[in-house]
């Protein structure tokens, strides 16, 4: 089963995952995480991708949380 990094760059068909922090893909990255069901994946893998690509997410943040965090940078970009 893949991550859900691995998914976000299989998804919007990035070469590396690095280009997941790039400004062509970020914030696509962010939709599509969303578009993600909250129990796709664990706490853990939430907090992963939030870290990688927002940087770090708050160490006691619900997976509900985190995804705000997504929704919310989102509209900011």
């Amino acid at each position: 089963m893949l991550t859900l990094l691995e998914n976000l760059q299989e998804r919007l068909g990035c070469l590396y995952l690095s280009d997941l922090h790039t400004d062509n893909f970020r914030r696509q990255a962010l939709q599509e995480a969303l578009d993600f069901p909250p129990d796709a994946y664990s706490l853990e893998q939430w907090q992963e991708a939030v870290r990688y690509l927002l940087g770090s997410p708050p160490p006691s943040a619900s997976v509900q949380e985190l995804r705000e965090m997504l929704a919310q940078y989102t509209t900011e970009l």
